[in-house]
């Protein structure tokens, strides 16, 4: 049996199983003793091709979510700025969002395709804010095991896996 993890603490893991750690991140955050069964999930979203098909992806899905983004904060602050006006005040923030969205997806449907997860903990994202103070701070926000782990949990849940069980939801 394999137990996906996606956050890194004791809580998550299943020592009844082969604990796999969703990306080399998550295991370098682990605090502790490893006194458990596990591997690194080796994806192949970091090679070169892939990194490009990626970045095709997210500039997309950017362009095609900034005139939303567009006409609902226009609307909100009745105001008429171009999609250059929004790109260049939230578009560093967006693109950055998008590629890790992006990125994360693929790892994680890499992962149920190659692995057979029968478990995995996700946080409950319900009340969590994927916002940053300020543009420049998705950097930081994406080095933040938190972070990764509810938008992990978000995208987990939108994909509604039938295959394995939740084994808990917790939330900070």
């Amino acid at each position: 049996m394999n137990n996906l993890i996606i956050f890194p603490d004791y809580l998550s893991i299943d020592k009844k199983s082969k604990n796999i750690f969703v990306d080399q991140f998550c295991f370098d955050q682990f605090d502790g003793e490893k006194i458990f069964s596990s591997s690194i999930f080796s994806s192949l979203v970091n090679i070169r091709e892939n990194r490009f098909k990626n970045f095709d992806i997210t500039n997309s899905i950017f362009y095609k979510i900034l005139p939303l983004v567009r006409d609902n904060l226009n609307f909100i602050h009745n105001v008429n700025f171009s999609n250059y006006s929004y790109e260049i005040l939230l578009g560093a923030w967006l693109r950055k969002f998008i590629q890790q969205l992006v990125y994360k997806f693929f790892i994680l449907e890499e992962v149920f395709k190659k692995e057979k997860i029968h478990s995995v903990c996700i946080l409950d994202h319900s009340k969590y804010y994927f916002y940053t103070s300020e543009t420049q701070t998705i950097q930081h926000a994406t080095n933040d095991k938190l972070w990764n782990a509810h938008l992990y949990s978000a995208i987990i849940e939108y994909l509604n896996f039938k295959k394995f069980q939740f084994k808990s939801k917790k939330s900070f």
